[in-house]
Order: C-alpha cells, then sequence, then structure tokens
C-alpha cells in the first residue's frame, strides 16, 4: 500500500493488531499504536481490547493490565468487552482472586461480562474448588438484575453435577431448557419473516 502511496486507515491497523495478537505476537501488535499516533491516524478501543486479549493468550497477565491502563490513559473508558477481556486475562493464568476483582468493578457500574467470560471464571473457580466464591458471584449477578448467559449456566450446572447437587442442577437445567427453547422460537419466526421478505 504504501509503495503505491497509499496510507493505511484506522480498519487496517485494527485488522492487523487483531491478526498479530490471535496469533500470540501481542508485543509486535502493540508497536502499531506508535505508528497510528506517529501518522495522525486515530486509535480505537478495539484495539486495546485486541492487546488485552493477545496478552492474555500468551499469559502475560502484567502487559494486559498495562494495556487496560494505558486505554484509559488514551481517554478510552473501560466497557463490557474491555473488561471481559481483562478477566479473560486472569482467568487464564488461573488468577481467580482478580478476575474477580474485575467481575465486582465491572457489576458495580452496571456492566455485565460477556457469557464466555463469566463461563470461564466458573470454570478457573472449579478447578480452584472455590464453590463458594462461584456462588457469590452469581449471586452478585442477580442481585444487580443482570443475566448471565447460557455457557454460564451450562458452565454451573456440570460443576454442581458434579458435585452431586441434584435439586440445584434440575433448577439451572430447566433454565437451560427454557432459552434453547426461546431461542430455537425466535429462529423459527425470523426464519418465516425472512421467507415471506423474500417472496415479495
Amino acid at each position: 500500500m504504501k509503495l503505491w502511496g497509499l496510507m493505511p486507515d484506522t480498519l487496517l491497523y485494527c485488522a492487523l493488531v487483531e491478526a498479530y495478537s490471535q496469533l500470540g505476537h501481542a508485543k509486535e501488535a502493540e508497536r502499531y499504536i506508535e505508528d497510528m499516533e506517529n501518522a495522525g491516524i486515530s486509535l480505537k478501543i478495539e484495539i486495546f481490547i485486541s492487546l488485552i486479549r493477545g496478552y492474555g493468550i500468551i499469559g502475560h497477565v502484567k502487559d494486559a493490565e498495562r494495556i487496560f491502563q494505558l486505554m484509559q490513559l488514551k481517554l478510552f473508558y473501560p466497557e463490557r468487552r474491555s473488561y471481559s477481556a481483562l478477566m479473560d486475562a486472569y482467568t487464564r493464568d488461573e488468577d481467580v482472586e482478580h478476575a474477580i476483582q474485575v467481575f465486582d468493578n465491572m457489576i458495580s457500574i452496571g456492566i455485565e461480562p460477556t457469557d464466555k467470560s463469566l463461563a470461564r471464571l466458573l470454570i478457573a473457580c472449579e478447578k480452584k474448588n472455590m464453590l463458594a466464591e462461584a456462588i457469590e458471584t452469581i449471586e452478585k449477578l442477580e442481585s444487580k438484575s443482570l443475566k448471565f448467559g447460557t455457557k454460564t449456566l451450562i458452565s454451573f450446572r456440570e460443576w454442581l453435577d458434579k458435585l452431586g447437587l441434584d435439586k440445584e442442577t434440575e433448577r439451572l437445567s430447566k433454565e437451560i431448557s427454557k432459552r434453547m427453547y426461546r431461542k430455537a422460537f425466535f429462529l423459527e419466526q425470523y426464519s418465516d419473516v425472512s421467507a415471506t421478505h423474500s417472496g415479495l
């Protein structure tokens, strides 16, 4: 692109950072922040989220923390994806205590974690035999009237099933079945509507 006199834009830099981060090369990806600033190209929060995830993938939790702080220094306020990415970094490192701290920070301001990241947190709690902390996490979410997704429900149900907690497992199984039914129903309705419009 540069050879032909074409300047990379924000979208291209976001794609580069995401690709490097996904492949475990977060350190190489981070240098694009400086390149963008030197070129006067606007930064996007997606770049910081990709870097937090990237450092989490390779187990560099301190770097993930640093990027999270850098994001705020660049005046990007933490939101659902960035909080969840940092929480993921901690759970990958099996640092459940810090992951729960991030979770507490999120829900204190009314932000619910992604279903995938919360499910990973519960799995990390299971590995550390931290059932009380896991239950407290679920209760905190419910106390804020925030919802947890199907992946979270399934992870928690499987854990309780292993522990032989039949009543709670049955309750969660019913909740999962209801959610699956609702999802199938809405998908069917959407398919019918799409077919009707396509026939017009």
